[in-house]
């Protein structure tokens, strides 16, 4: 069962060396021993001998010091910034216990940095969809019940949602199809659960289903999905709403031939053989698996 690394991010290995952190930070041992010399930024550890050990909150570190340099700002303030803005995700590495308030903490403080790697860090210890019900949407819920305000055009939920995002499409970019035609999907949110779309869409992608997300609402959402499925049919389609599930577009899906699953608190308004309902998007993968008969490789 392939667990899902996500790209750019150092959060699963031992400490190493100072040739595979210049590697992963896309520099050169050279340069990282002068940074190390002139400004401070080094290994973390050091073993016998003096051999240097970048650990994962090092690399973090490294890279955002790159990233400055690349945009013009100079050495010591760069190290400076770098320094600072990776403090907090060096507390998480050394931590190792990660709780929603983690998240919800380094979201009001405006830490990319270290949202990446919480996030990255459930990923690949519960897979996407356990991190997403059991993670990200308590931490989401503590933000939305804070007391206090945010500093204009910070928003701490706006963050998370960029970074489930991220996720989300780099485990559809490493996902392999099942053979030359594999079964085919839909996933349709209304806007307040696009989030939870495309989380679902990306654990069916990487499970070698063909998948696409429709996030909308209004009066049209039911002319755009037929239209979508004119041109592209699929084998079953994913309703996820917290309210209702349109019983005429149940009942259109169903004329058509296709398998329905319906995901949220209340029932669909029609159930036979064909229409599933499930509170929460758990069971999505498996019940999907079940209907096209695809070997499951878990993205749960």
């Amino acid at each position: 069962m392939p667990r899902i690394q996500l790209h750019g991010i150092d959060y699963l290995d031992a400490p190493v060396s100072i040739a595979a952190a210049a590697k992963a930070v896309g520099s050169t041992p050279a340069t990282l021993r002068t940074w190390e010399r002139r400004y401070g930024i080094g290994p973390s550890l050091r073993s016998s001998g003096s051999v240097r050990k970048y650990t994962a909150a090092d690399i973090l570190t490294l890279r955002r010091m790159k990233e400055l340099r690349e945009q013009g700002v100079n050495p010591a303030d760069a190290a400076k910034h770098a320094l600072a803005e990776t403090s907090s995700a060096a507390t998480v590495t050394a931590v190792g216990n990660d709780f929603p308030a983690d998240l919800a903490i380094a979201a009001t403080n405006a830490d990319l940095n270290t949202i990446r790697l919480l996030i990255a860090r459930q990923i690949y210890s519960h897979g996407l969809v356990r991190t997403y019900c059991d993670y990200v949407e308590p931490a989401v819920l503590q933000l939305a019940n804070r007391t206090t305000g945010d500093v204009p055009g910070q928003d701490p939920y706006s963050l998370v949602r960029r970074v489930v995002m991220e996720a989300a499409r780099d485990v559809s970019d490493q996902s392999q199809p099942l053979g030359v035609n594999p079964p085919q999907a839909l996933v349709v949110t209304g806007a307040n659960r696009y989030l939870a779309g495309h989380v679902s869409g990306a654990a069916l992608r990487w499970n070698g289903i063909d998948v696409r997300v429709i996030s909308k609402s209004g009066h049209d959402v039911i002319d755009s999905i037929l239209t979508h499925l004119e041109h592209r049919p699929v084998d079953v389609v994913v309703l996820i709403d917290e309210e209702n599930h349109p019983a005429e577009l149940i009942e259109q899906l169903l004329g058509r031939g296709s398998n329905v699953i319906c995901v949220g608190k209340n029932p669909p308004p029609i159930l036979n053989s064909q229409v599933l309902w499930m509170r929460t998007l758990r069971a999505v993968l498996s019940e999907v698996q079940d209907i096209l008969s695809v070997k499951r490789v878990s993205c749960e």
